[in-house]
């Protein structure tokens, strides 16, 4: 069973922890807007997310090499073998075929399929053994419901709009004509439809698979710069093959200066760059479950910046939603702070056996190791060859 950092942080710590997965989601809301404008104006969808994580790579590259030189493990195979395949599950698929669906489906469907991963992620770190998530107790149907909750509310407020409650009437022509762009949808026949929807439901699996296979990886290899560089690295491979297989012509690598060329360099810097390095240090302090609950609140910053900035009306639906939404995450970080009490009574009972009587301290406890690291340690002095 894995515990986290935040399980023994005070308030503080807590907090800073929240904040950036919140500050996550804001970069992430950003890119999702730029990118549905430049994609309207001709963007390709295949090579765009290979500039997205070479640039990415650049930019977390000089933090790697000197941040983390002392730190950083000796690189092995196996290492490279978990690298390659985060590549794969969060760049290869979880990105590009993100894209894909969106393209074949609409920007309102597309988000409320994304809303599923948080439930997702619990399910495959629970089976994993990555996330103490016993539901037989309340924490860990907390953290259960608390995701489905907050998932529910962002799919609410795609779905459901209700009666309005506000309508920005004070708005720019430019702003107006990029609302428009992004509320543009081409007529799709059913066959496409279902094809963008199995796009989606791909993508949501291997993001979720991602978030698993990260937070192993982090304990193995606790070297956060170095392990965005390969996953940005390995999936920008991937996706340059891919893009060269299927559309052979220079010219889908072609960028046009405004919206195109800023949404690239937003999308390398800021969403593959700084959210991704950020993202990767929370995932070590809180877990795949904590991090991936707060997906859905990209929605509630996209909705909100649709409303100030695109002059975009309010309707009850997106109110509803935002409040699931704020519920689920408190349901999660409920749970993680009642996952915390358990462990402080196991540890005072156990301590209490110890004393009383040495020999029933059994080394199955499931306290016997340390945070985080211990359960990899024999693996490593398994692996030999070193790169």
């Amino acid at each position: 069973m894995a515990h986290y950092p935040i399980l023994n942080l005070g308030l503080l710590g807590k907090l800073k922890i929240h904040f950036i997965l919140a500050l996550v989601q804001v970069g992430y809301a950003g890119f999702q807007l730029l990118t549905k404008i430049a994609f309207e104006q001709g963007l390709n969808k295949t090579t765009y997310p290979v500039y997205r994580n070479v640039i990415g790579f650049a930019v977390i590259l000089p933090f790697a090499a000197f941040l983390e030189r002392k730190e950083r493990p000796q690189l092995r195979f196996t290492h490279l073998i978990h690298f390659f395949f985060l590549g794969s599950t969060a760049v290869a698929l979880g990105q590009g075929l993100f894209l894909y669906g969106l393209a074949d489906t609409t920007p309102t469907f597309a988000s409320a399929f994304q809303n599923s991963i948080p439930a997702l992620t619990f399910v495959m770190a629970a089976i994993s053994g990555v996330e103490d998530a016993n539901l037989s107790r309340r924490d860990g149907q907390a953290k259960l419901f608390g995701a489905i909750c907050a998932g529910a509310g962002a799919t609410l407020m795609t779905a459901y709009k209700g009666p309005l409650l506000f309508n920005h009437l004070h708005h720019s022509a430019a702003n107006t004509e990029a609302a428009k762009s992004i509320q543009a949808t081409p007529i799709l026949t059913l066959s496409v439809w279902r094809l963008g929807s199995l796009y989606l439901l791909i993508s949501c699996l291997a993001f979720g698979v991602f978030y698993v296979l990260q937070a192993r990886t982090l304990r193995m290899y606790p070297a956060r710069y170095s392990t965005v560089c390969f996953t940005n690295f390995f999936g920008a491979i991937q996706l340059s093959v891919f893009a060269v297989a299927s559309q052979p012509s220079l010219s889908i690598w072609k960028i046009t200066p405004g919206i195109q060329l800023t949404s690239v360099l937003y999308a390398g810097f800021v969403a593959s760059g700084l959210v991704f390095s950020a993202q990767a240090w929370c995932m070590q302090q809180a877990g795949p479950v904590i991090v991936s609950a707060y997906q859905p609140l990209q929605t509630v910053v996209v909705g909100f910046v649709a409303l100030v900035f695109l002059g975009e009306p309010f309707y009850l639906g997106s109110l509803l939603g935002a409040i699931l939404i704020i519920c689920g995450l408190y349901m999660v970080t409920w749970g993680q702070e009642q996952q915390q009490e358990h462990v402080t009574r196991l540890q005072r009972r156990q301590s209490d056996i110890g004393e009383s009587d040495p020999s029933k301290m059994e080394e199955g406890s499931l306290l016997h190791r340390p945070l985080l690291h211990d359960e990899e340690k024999p693996q490593e002095q398994r692996n030999s060859g070193s790169i």
